[in-house]
C-alpha cells in the first residue's frame, strides 16, 4: 500500500491555486489518482482478466476542461446533488433562491458547488491492508445561495480487496439541506477503448422516477417492468437507448430492492472481465449514461444520494454521512 502526492502544475498556474494530486495504490495493481480541487478523480487503474491495469474512468481530452468541468466529471457534488426545480429551497418557512441554469433548475449546486473548490488535505493513513486520505472543505453560509456554515469531510480509502471506499461527512451550524454524491463516469473497457453499449448493468430496484419537461424527477415512482430501464437482471446498457432520453438520466429507488443481500448496482464488461459492484447507505441512485454529443455513451455515472428535487434536511449539530463502496472483481 502506498500514498504519493505532488503538485498539479498546469491547473495550479491557470487557477493560481496550490492544486495537488494524490495517488493511492494497493498491492494488486490498482490505484486511484485524484485532485484536492473538487476531489476530482483523474484516473482509476484496475486490472482486467489478463492482469493489465488500465484507467476505467472517463476523462477530458484536454485536462484544462477540469477548470470549468461542464460535465461535473469525476468530482464530488454538493451541498446538493442533482436538480432543484426553479432554484427554490424552503427550510423552516424560509425560501432560499439559488442560481438556475437555462432550464430554470439549480443543477449540482451551481458554480460555487463542492466540485470547484480547493479542499484541504487533513489526514492520511497507510497500513498493510489499506491506505486512505481525508479532505476537508468549509462551506460558508449562503455560498451559492445555500444556507449553513457546513464543514464537509471526504475520506477516500483503497484496500487490498480492490475496493475504493468514499465517505462523505458533513456538520452544519443550522438546519440545512445536504445531499451529496460522486459524479464519476465509469468505462470498464479500459482507457475508453469502447463505448459502454455492450456493458451489462444490474440495478437492485423495482422502481425508478420519471422526469418532467425540465429533467427534474417527478416524485411518483414508476415500476421498471415494461420500461427501457428494467435492469433487474444483467442487461446490455444499449437497451436503454430506445428511451426518449437516448439513454438513462433517472433516479432508481434503492429502498425498493429486489434482493437486499445483493449489491445495489452491478456493472460488467464481458470483454475485459472487469466487474464493478456498488453498495451504499443512500436511498437512491441517479444513473446517467452521458447522453450528450461529447464522448456520447463512453461513460456511466452512478450517483448514490437521496432522490433529487426533494429536501434532505439535516439538523444543526447532526452529522450527515454518505457512504459509497466501489468493489472491483474479475469474471473470466
Amino acid at each position: 500500500m502506498d500514498i504519493k502526492m505532488g503538485k498539479e502544475e498546469t491547473l495550479s498556474k491557470l487557477l493560481d491555486l496550490p492544486i495537488e494530486w494524490i495517488e493511492l495504490s494497493n498491492n494488486q495493481g490498482m490505484s486511484a489518482r485524484f485532485l484536492n480541487y473538487g476531489a476530482i478523480l483523474l484516473s482509476l487503474m484496475v486490472p482486467d482478466a489478463l492482469g493489465l491495469s488500465e484507467n476505467v474512468v472517463m476523462t477530458y481530452d484536454d485536462p484544462k476542461d477540469f477548470i470549468k468541468n461542464p460535465l461535473y466529471l469525476n468530482a464530488v457534488i454538493g451541498p446538493n446533488a442533482g436538480r432543484l426545480s426553479e432554484g427554490q429551497l424552503k427550510i423552516c418557512d424560509r425560501v432560499f433562491s439559488l442560481p438556475v441554469d437555462r432550464l430554470g433548475n439549480n443543477l449540482h449546486s451551481g458554480q460555487e458547488g463542492l466540485h470547484q473548490q480547493l479542499w484541504m488535505i487533513t489526514g492520511e493513513m497507510v497500513s498493510n491492508e489499506a491506505c486512505s486520505v481525508v479532505l476537508k472543505y468549509v462551506h460558508g453560509h449562503l455560498q451559492g445561495g445555500y444556507p449553513g456554515n457546513i464543514v464537509f469531510e471526504l475520506a477516500i480509502e483503497l484496500n487490498d480487496d480492490n475496493e475504493l471506499k468514499v465517505t462523505h461527512r458533513a456538520l452544519a451550524d443550522r438546519d440545512c439541506h445536504i445531499n451529496t454524491t460522486n459524479h464519476t463516469y465509469f468505462n470498464l473497457s479500459g482507457n475508453e477503448k469502447h463505448k459502454i453499449d455492450e456493458h451489462l448493468l444490474f440495478v437492485n430496484a423495482d422502481y425508478f422516477y420519471n422526469l418532467d419537461e425540465k429533467n427534474c424527477p417527478i416524485q411518483e415512482k414508476v415500476h421498471v417492468k415494461g420500461s427501457a430501464f428494467d435492469f433487474r437482471q444483467l442487461t446490455p446498457i444499449l437497451s436503454a437507448y430506445k428511451s426518449k432520453y437516448s439513454g438513462i438520466d433517472h433516479p432508481f429507488s434503492l429502498d425498493d430492492a429486489i434482493d437486499k443481500g445483493m449489491p445495489q448496482v452491478i456493472y460488467k464488461d464481458p470483454v475485459s472481465g472487469r466487474v464493478l459492484e456498488i453498495t451504499t447507505n443512500q436511498s437512491d441512485v441517479v444513473i446517467y449514461t452521458n447522453n450528450i454529443s461529447y464522448k456520447n455513451h463512453y461513460g456511466i455515472c452512478f450517483e448514490a444520494q437521496k432522490c433529487p428535487n426533494t429536501l434532505n434536511i439535516v439538523d444543526a449539530g447532526i452529522k450527515y454521512v454518505n457512504e459509497i463502496k466501489y468493489a472491483f472483481k474479475i469474471q473470466k
